[in-house]
């Protein structure tokens, strides 16, 4: 796979500046992902129009771990991050945390992975202007990690079929579930609130994947 900037497939033959600017990188991404160690992980950076960045992580697995043994080509497992351009940020934000909270305080929930958490039914993209918003950028970054992945497109870009806004208070979280049939799938984060101090939870608010059997 090419691209435009591989930035760390082994911090060995770097100056230690440098070995030090992508770890902060890889941390920033990666967050709780500790047992992954960095030298196994190659952190890609890369242009975007749409994003003020754009991460890729690509996860270089042990044979008796990775899903190759049942889905060959798994052996390398591809995350994507973006981050939103801050003229768009703070607005977006609080309008899509006021819809959450709406829905929440309005509209009966699913139970489906939540245990605690609020989980919405199944949301039209563009049912309403900050949905739509949100819409854009979420098919704006499979656009940018389908071309980073499989080469400039020559088709249409692709769709988004459904989306729904999850609420979780202290305590609560979502269990390890699949979106099976779906191509893509991706979380957008409008607030993320700190773990209260002495909490013991240094994981509150974190993505974590399971990329192995």
């Amino acid at each position: 796979r090419q691209s435009d900037a591989v930035l760390m497939a082994s911090a060995d033959d770097r100056d230690e500046s440098q070995a030090e600017a992508l770890l902060r990188v890889y941390r920033e991404v990666v967050g709780a992902f500790e047992v992954f160690h960095p030298s196994r992980t190659t952190v890609r950076v890369l242009p975007s129009a749409a994003f003020s960045r754009h991460v890729a992580l690509d996860l270089s697995l042990d044979d008796e771990l990775s899903m190759a043994s049942v889905n060959p080509g798994w052996d390398q497992v591809s995350l994507h991050a973006f981050t939103l351009k801050p003229k768009l940020v703070s607005a977006l934000n609080r309008r899509l945390e006021a819809l959450a909270l709406h829905l929440e305080g309005a509209v009966s929930g699913l139970s489906v992975s939540n245990v605690g958490a609020y989980h919405s039914k199944r949301l039209a993209p563009r049912s309403s202007k900050r949905l739509a918003a949100l819409a854009v950028k979420l098919e704006q970054a499979v656009c940018e990690a389908e071309d980073d992945e499989l080469g400039p497109r020559a088709s249409s870009p692709p769709a988004l079929t459904s989306l729904w806004c999850n609420v979780s208070r202290p305590g609560a979280y979502h269990g390890l579930h699949d979106h099976r049939g779906a191509t893509w799938s991706g979380v957008y984060y409008a607030r993320v609130a700190p773990a209260p101090a002495g909490s013991g939870l240094p994981q509150s608010g974190c993505l974590v994947f399971r990329t192995a059997i």
